[in-house]
């Protein structure tokens, strides 16, 4: 049996994407299986509870898929302009693209995009609460998958 050619280049690149895209998977697996025992309200509570996070729930399901819905939106358009921003600054300061500045800036992106975050989502979004480890875990996520759906890696092994 053949290995795929992601299995035969044993580099760097490829074997942290495998894993996290593999870690992603397990966390998802973990969150849909655990959402029958917990309901939607459980998992809300729960989430409550430990302090990451609380949700004021509207009258309809509806307003509140399109409420969350437009949260969701604007935290990934926060990431997205912080991760423009890193790329503008690096192309200008001709920053040589490394595994080191790679994972500088995937700390720095989350940092300043959970900043950016504390200070906008509480302003638009009123019912929605999340504290700040809360919103960095959310970032941390959601660089996490830019650098795996990314060619980031690919640069990496060119240079």
């Amino acid at each position: 049996m053949k290995l795929p050619n992601m299995f035969k280049n044993g580099s760097v690149g490829n074997l942290l994407g495998i894993a996290l895209v593999a870690l992603l998977v397990v966390i998802a697996t973990i969150i849909v299986l655990s959402i029958p025992t917990l309901g939607f309200f459980g998992l809300f509570s729960f989430l409550d509870k430990t302090g990451i996070i609380r949700i004021d729930l509207l009258d309809g399901a509806f307003k509140n898929f399109f409420y969350f819905g437009s949260v969701v939106i604007c935290m990934y358009t926060i990431g997205v302009v912080v991760d423009l921003l890193f790329m503008l600054v690096s192309t200008i300061l001709s920053i040589p693209f490394t595994l080191k500045v790679l994972v500088m800036s995937f700390f720095f992106q989350t940092i300043v995009a959970t900043i950016i975050a504390l200070g906008i989502i509480p302003t638009l979004f009123n019912r929605v609460h999340i504290s700040g480890l809360g919103m960095l875990i959310i970032f941390a996520v959601l660089e996490l998958i830019s650098i795996v759906f990314s060619d980031d890696f690919k640069k990496l092994e060119q240079t």
